[in-house]
């Protein structure tokens, strides 16, 4: 998503978006769903101001997920 919003390739990110937004509630992740709607909806629209906003809200999401560390485990 990064690489297509630098390169403003809307297409690829738009499809990306539209992938998160099944993808990430499938898997329980739903806080997702709606953040990537926004961001496909204005990826196709090729507004760059709302894709830009969107795309912050989802890495401030991204940044509170923890993976606990499997080593530590034991």
């Amino acid at each position: 998503m990064e690489s297509a919003c630098e390169h403003k390739n809307f297409d690829e990110l738009g499809n990306l978006a539209h992938w998160l937004k099944g993808a990430a509630g499938t898997v329980g992740f739903d806080v997702f769903t709606e953040p990537a709607r926004r961001l496909e909806q204005s990826a196709r629209q090729k507004n760059e101001v709302m894709t830009a906003k969107a795309l912050i809200t989802i890495r401030q999401l991204v940044s509170r997920i923890c993976i606990p560390d499997a080593s530590t485990d034991n």
